[in-house]
């Protein structure tokens, strides 16, 4: 008889434990994704310029110059032209 409350006991603490983590994780995770949405806003917002550049140098349009080339350097356009 004792077992089986000491049983009952941890099944309980251990779903209570589940719910807190749950609960965090429904806290954690929008806050993460926000923070990541950000980081990458931020990353955009450096490379955009450089990629608009590339794309005018090209005469391709934004979209196409990304595609063409995914892995910005950022290096600067004249160093990009003496290179090419």
């Amino acid at each position: 008889m004792i077992c089986c409350s000491v049983g009952v006991v941890m099944l309980a603490a251990g779903l209570a434990r589940r719910r807190q983590l749950a609960r965090r994780l429904g806290i954690a995770l929008p806050l993460l994704s926000i923070a990541l949405l950000g980081a990458a806003g931020l990353l955009l917002g450096q490379h955009a310029g450089h990629y608009a550049e590339r794309a005018r140098l090209n005469q391709r349009d934004l979209l196409a110059e990304i595609l063409a080339a995914p892995l910005c350097s950022g290096a600067p356009i004249a160093a990009a032209e003496a290179s090419d």
